[in-house]
């Protein structure tokens, strides 16, 4: 089990529509089955479960679920993975699945070695272009390269047991709440309208 720690700016999100906020910068941390391990815990997953998959880059707590599916088990008991993928949505092998992630990451690993190396030229070539009044207003600067995205592992989650049970149970919960709320609402009008008489 690996963990990855997630920042979120909420700011970020409402200042897109001019909206000024203060609200905290806050954190998550969470866990992940790394893709080698995936072959030695298939066993216990069932029919049902959400499958979350890991991406991501090389950089400390740079990880993120980039993709969704769900497992299903067909009558021999093999492990399944649904999910969409373009230009339709397939089942294959959750194996096959893991075991192409982790085989394109040593080409994608390949990719990343020139992208990197290309971007410190492109990064020297901004610098200099950036520091020269006459050269910026004759040649743009060049966009750095986006590095190849690995995939990383996986995540699951199972429902409850008898999850509409408990939906109910939530939903019964809701309307006693609506209801107290409503009362609370009466006894302030009910207050309001009495004071509004003794000033009269």
């Amino acid at each position: 089990m690996k963990t990855n720690k997630t920042t979120y700016n909420k700011n970020r999100f409402f200042s897109k529509w001019n909206l000024n906020t203060n609200i905290p910068v806050d954190s998550i941390v969470w866990s992940y089955i790394p893709a080698e391990k995936i072959d030695s815990i298939k066993s216990l997953l069932q029919t049902g479960d959400l499958v979350q998959i890991v991406r991501g880059t090389e950089k400390e707590n740079g990880k993120w679920v980039g993709h969704f599916g769900l497992i299903i088990l067909d009558k021999n008991g093999n492990v399944n993975l649904l999910h969409s993928t373009p230009p339709k949505v397939k089942i294959q092998s959750l194996m096959s699945y893991v075991n192409n992630g982790i085989q394109s990451n040593i080409e994608k690993k390949r990719k990343n070695v020139e992208i990197i190396r290309k971007n410190k030229k492109i990064k020297k070539y901004n610098d200099k272009l950036k520091n020269s009044i006459i050269r910026k207003h004759i040649f743009k600067l060049k966009k750095i390269q986006k590095e190849k995205i690995y995939f990383y592992g996986l995540r699951f989650l199972r429902l409850q047991t008898d999850p509409l049970k408990n939906l109910k149970c939530v939903k019964k919960i809701s309307n006693e709440q609506i209801e107290q709320n409503k009362q609370k609402e009466k006894k302030i009008t009910e207050r309001e309208i009495y004071c509004q008489y003794k000033k009269s």
